[in-house]
């Protein structure tokens, strides 16, 4: 998920109505970096607190697994007496890179986030009394960007025949700028759709009457490329618009919000930031 391409980070359009709501209320960081440009080293700092040279998973596409010594937030936060639950995306963020380690269950239906979002408020239901800690993954935005028809709303007047899985799987560029902003709407809609299930999700917390007790973070592990330095993807390349994420923080009455950060932070700072606040 590309920072510019959320409408709270100033985007054209309104890709994130119900981040944006939640943005208001809280602290959106405008210099936040993932610490990698693929999705397993990325998302392992984000629960280590760990440069990737720290937590050792880093190489595409076979990283390894994490060593048994090394700690997560889930493992912390386990022995502190929190349920720990994790909803993930299938792929790179599968147990069989350790991703597992740290929570008591931790179960995948599907890429997405509409795959896992009723186990998710059906779980919510049995936790809300106790104090647990949610992860909750979707591969919605990753490339080769295949939108629920009910949100490929953007650029509906494109009249060419160019599929975006031509560009991922048989590497085919674009050919003139309406294929490339095909592209784009293609990935705009899909955060759309994403940003429609965690609606879902803070909708039941407002629901169980929880909302205003929970600490809700928003990242991402990377973003994409869309020829900007001739790239269309991720994994190779360090520019911004791969690894200048979108990072959202709310807590009410326990955060200071409404307000924005230019201060460079990245994901090794989210376990950290998270305990300091508990």
């Amino acid at each position: 998920l590309r920072k510019d391409h959320l409408s709270c980070y100033g985007y054209c359009r309104t890709t994130t109505p119900n981040i944006d709501k939640l943005a208001q209320k809280g602290i959106i960081f405008k210099n936040a970096f993932s610490n990698s440009a693929w999705t397993v080293p990325g998302h392992m700092s984000l629960l280590t607190g760990l440069l990737p040279s720290n937590h050792g998973l880093i190489y595409y596409p076979d990283p390894g697994r994490l060593q048994e010594n090394i700690i997560t937030l889930g493992g912390i936060l386990q022995k502190q007496g929190y349920l720990t639950r994790g909803f993930y995306g299938a792929g790179y963020v599968s147990p069989r890179f350790g991703f597992g380690k740290g929570f008591h269950q931790y179960t995948s239906r599907g890429n997405n986030f509409e795959d896992n979002i009723q186990l998710c408020l059906n779980w919510l239901e049995k936790a809300k009394n106790f104090r647990f800690m949610l992860f909750m993954h979707g591969f919605n935005c990753h490339n080769p960007f295949k939108p629920s028809p009910e949100f490929d709303v953007y650029f509906k007047e494109y009249k060419g025949s160019y599929s975006v899985e031509k560009l991922y799987h048989e590497y085919e560029l674009p050919e003139n700028q309406d294929d490339m902003k095909h592209i784009i709407a293609k990935y705009d809609a899909t955060i759309l759709g994403a940003d429609f299930i965690l609606g879902k999700l803070f909708n039941k917390l407002e629901e169980l009457k929880i909302f205003d007790k929970t600490i809700i973070m928003i990242a991402s592990d990377h973003g994409h490329g869309f020829g900007e330095h001739e790239s269309y993807g991720h994994v190779t390349q360090l520019y911004d618009e791969i690894i200048n994420i979108p990072f959202i923080i709310y807590g009410h009455g326990i955060i200071s919000g409404g307000k924005e950060v230019d201060d460079f932070v990245s994901l090794i700072d989210v376990v950290p930031t998270i305990l300091n606040i508990l």
